[in-house]
């Protein structure tokens, strides 16, 4: 924000899919919210310094406004279903189902 004061008039939401639904029902409305939320009506993603919101760019680390989720665990506590379950979440069909719920998936390159 360059160290500007906030527009009149601010709204503020304590989710994203708070953001998500005013900013569709605002002409207006801008937000921040995941990348999964651009496929509901009225709202859509928009290019920063000419780089396009896309899964290619996010993974690229080109798109600015993007963040990765990271899963932590302690290695020496970490339980077999634990292990598992990550294992799986990195795989091919793990990183095909994040795709399918709107995620940008570690492949997706």
């Amino acid at each position: 924000m360059e160290k500007k004061p906030y527009a009149p008039g601010l709204k503020t939401y304590t989710s994203h899919s708070e953001i998500v639904r005013h900013v569709a029902e605002d002409a207006n409305g801008i937000g921040y919210a995941s990348v999964e939320s651009t496929a509901k009506p009225g709202v859509k993603a928009v290019s920063i310094g000419g780089v396009a919101a896309t899964a290619a760019a996010v993974n690229k680390g080109q798109y600015p406004y993007a963040r990765a989720l990271r899963l932590y665990t302690n290695k020496a506590k970490e339980s077999s279903a634990t292990h598992e379950f990550i294992g799986f979440i990195q795989s091919s069909a793990g990183q095909k189902i994040l795709e399918e719920m709107g995620y940008v998936p570690a492949s997706a390159k």
